[in-house]
């Protein structure tokens, strides 16, 4: 009786399932698909914002951002420009036209009308003796409010007053050679005449008049930073500014520029967090990647955004970076995010006319799409 059994058990173990080969297997789950242009570009937006809110949370009573540190008034105007960027196409342009229109009335209220300058305020706190940061920044944010329609006519009349007066203090304090030095007698001139090039060429565009024998100046002694062995920042800066200026047909500028693209779109130029100098020379590399046009910015462009969309924190905020021409803030490299992802949108009167078709046949650079 035992044996039979046994028999049994093992036969039921050897017979198959009544249902075998029927069983049902669950479909993988589906791979995710890849994230489109338009996706892309919708998380950038959203950051764009979030960072937005926090520069105006973080802005001061007198429209400052005090937190920036010794160089309050140039960061200021970084964040200003990146929020009128967003004023001008957003669909809730409110709290960026008023904190637009609060730095305008900060610096309007302590421009020198006599002699020009921007602001000269030795009592602000934190401030920096290093005046031609403060000039060149101002002009070249008030251009881009002047173009706008958050002033008044009568505002509007007092900025085209205080530009016009801005413009005759930088062509006066121009050095000989042909640069600004960075408090108008001694320092650095290297980014200094960078930046009061790219403002002198905004408010040309604005409809103001510029001296063409101080850009022609300027043009020579920019050529100076295009040369090999200059540091990657400067160098950047000095091919800006020959750019934005249209001075194509100077033969070093298109060596030059080469070098810029050849590095600005590397892995470690990319790391943001990693590198010295690191607003500055992305404010420069950016500009001449969007100048360009095409492959150069795209691919900037993707690896630029791909940091910043991986290193925004909670508040809103992007964290201070290392050594730098200016001190390392929040406020700092927030505005500086904000103001290079949001270029595509043109929506500032810098970036609105580029002809990148054009600039690359001048640069004799191939297409690359």
């Amino acid at each position: 009786m035992r044996v039979i059994l046994i028999w049994i058990v093992l036969a039921s173990l050897a017979v198959p399932p009544l249902f075998i080969g029927c069983a049902h297997n669950p479909d993988p789950p589906p791979k995710p698909q890849p994230e489109t242009a338009a996706q892309r570009q919708a998380r950038i937006d959203k950051a764009v914002k979030r960072g937005l809110d926090f520069l105006v949370d973080q802005q001061s009573d007198d429209g400052l951002w005090h937190k920036a540190g010794n160089y309050a008034i140039p960061i200021s105007c970084i964040a200003g420009l990146a929020l009128l960027h967003r004023a001008n196409y957003a669909d809730d342009p409110e709290p960026y036209i008023q904190a637009a229109y609060e730095l305008t009335g900060e610096i309007v209220g302590h421009a020198n009308q006599r002699s020009g300058q921007i602001f000269k305020k030795p009592s602000i706190h934190n401030f920096d003796s290093r005046h031609a940061f403060d000039q060149a920044f101002g002009v070249l944010f008030l251009t881009q409010v002047y173009q706008t329609d958050i002033l008044s006519d009568a505002e509007q009349k007092i900025v085209h007053n205080i530009i016009a007066q801005a413009i005759g203090f930088i062509e006066t304090h121009q050095d000989r050679s042909g640069c600004w030095y960075q408090n108008y007698s001694g320092g650095h001139n290297d980014i200094p005449t960078a930046m009061h090039i790219y403002a002198l060429i905004a408010a040309k565009d604005a409809g103001f008049t510029v001296s063409k024998k101080v850009l022609d100046k300027a043009r020579e002694f920019n050529k100076t930073y295009m040369k090999s062995g200059v540091a990657l920042t400067l160098a950047a800066s000095a091919v800006a500014a020959h750019i934005i200026g249209g001075w194509y047909q100077d033969p070093v500028l298109r060596t030059s520029v080469k070098s810029v693209i050849a590095t600005c779109s590397q892995k470690e130029s990319l790391d943001i967090s990693a590198i010295d100098y690191a607003n500055s020379y992305h404010l420069f590399t950016s500009t001449v990647c969007f100048y360009l046009g095409d492959k150069y910015w795209n691919d900037y462009y993707e690896g630029v955004s791909t940091w910043y969309l991986a290193n925004q924190k909670e508040s809103g905020a992007w964290p201070a970076l290392r050594k730098g021409s200016m001190p390392p803030s929040e406020i700092y490299t927030t505005a500086m995010a904000c103001l290079i992802l949001q270029m595509p949108k043109r929506a500032l009167p810098i970036y609105k006319n580029i002809d990148s078709a054009r600039v690359r046949g001048k640069l004799q650079l191939e297409e690359q799409s």
